[in-house]
């Protein structure tokens, strides 16, 4: 599970994976990635996609959302919000399927991240030049780490999940993802649990 890419994680962002229940089934499904993570991932119907997105947190919170959509080329805006919350459909690895809803301070600090690196994907650069590209937004002051509370709501049932190394695992268990700026694996007791920034 991924949102955005490798050269965030000398940023020290990370995002703790709270799972609402417990992943036994996850280690029973899995198998190499199919699809390399920088080819392009199919386009979805739109009214579907939006409907796998809003499915990403509690009804209270997606119905007032706003909404953004993959096209060719990036992430589009389909839906203004009312609440500060953004939900989309991540598609890190190609073939993934990541609904997500941002509160607030995520969709000011991770979306933004998100958002261009979709764009830089779909304009052919390379991951390379994706990551250089976002350690310089960060540099000039573009991006920002979150310093308040900042959470993804990963609840829906429609997830196609990939690991950050690309194994395939389906429909993982609902979790929220909660990003923690400067936080490192020790501090945690992480040690490939608390993947940084889940960005690589």
């Amino acid at each position: 599970m991924s949102v955005a890419g490798r050269g965030i994680e000398r940023l020290g962002l990370i995002a703790v994976a709270a799972s609402l229940v417990l992943p036994a089934a996850l280690q029973a499904r899995v198998q190499e990635p199919d699809w390399p993570r920088h080819e392009l991932p199919p386009l979805m119907e739109e009214s579907r996609e939006i409907a796998i997105a809003l499915s990403a947190a509690p009804p209270h919170i997606s119905e007032s959302a706003a909404v953004w959509v993959l096209r060719r080329g990036g992430f589009h805006k389909v839906r203004e919000g009312a609440n500060g919350f953004t939900c989309m459909v991540d598609r890190y690895w190609a073939q993934a399927i990541e609904p997500i809803c941002f509160n607030p301070e995520a969709s000011a600090t991770i979306l933004p991240v998100l958002l261009m690196r979709e764009e830089l994907r779909e304009n052919g650069s390379s991951l390379e030049e994706i990551d250089s590209a976002i350690e310089v937004g960060f540099a000039r002051g573009e991006f920002r780490v979150p310093d308040r509370f900042a959470v993804g709501y990963m609840l829906s049932s429609a997830q196609n999940i990939y690991s950050d190394t690309g194994t395939h695992h389906g429909s993982w268990v609902p979790h929220i993802m909660v990003f923690v700026p400067y936080l490192t694996r020790a501090e945690v007791g992480g040690r490939g649990v608390f993947r940084p920034g889940r960005w690589d």
